[in-house]
């Protein structure tokens, strides 16, 4: 199973932001949540654990693939990163535990262009274009 990940945040670093995750699959949303006053690198890694915690619930023994365009947050995981913000420590433990049930699973960096679930974040918040090819007509949030 391929999904898309992806975190933003509205006013990164600046009082009142909102941050929101999306995880694609299948040509559907599959999780989306406000995740309230976050960084954006914690709301990518909110975004990737978010799609571990859903490929356990739905499909825990099969061959999964995480694709996000976080190059710092996935260059963390992999531990080619050191952690100068401590905070973001938890996310990646969380992360890594998750991984560890997953057996099967890894995770890639892709361009921005190419992340389902960030062109759908964009095309909601009405920035870049809109790419209906990438989306059923009614894209439907699955739970």
């Amino acid at each position: 199973m391929v999904v898309f990940s992806d975190g933003e945040t509205s006013l990164n670093g600046q009082v009142g932001q909102l941050s929101s995750i999306v995880v694609w699959s299948q040509g559907n949303v599959v999780v989306e949540k406000d995740v309230g006053d976050k960084t954006n690198n914690e709301a990518e890694y909110l975004g990737i654990i978010e799609a571990l915690e859903w490929l356990l619930k739905n499909v825990p023994g099969e061959k999964n693939v995480v694709l996000s365009d976080s190059q710092f947050v996935l260059n963390q995981l992999m531990h080619q990163y050191h952690f100068r913000e401590k905070h973001l420590r938890p996310y990646a433990e969380k992360a890594w535990n998750l991984l560890i049930e997953l057996q099967n699973t890894t995770l890639k960096w892709i361009p921005r262009e190419r992340n389902k679930a960030g062109l759908y974040i964009d095309a909601k918040n009405g920035r870049g274009i809109y790419q209906p090819f990438l989306f059923k007509k009614n894209p439907t949030l699955v739970r």
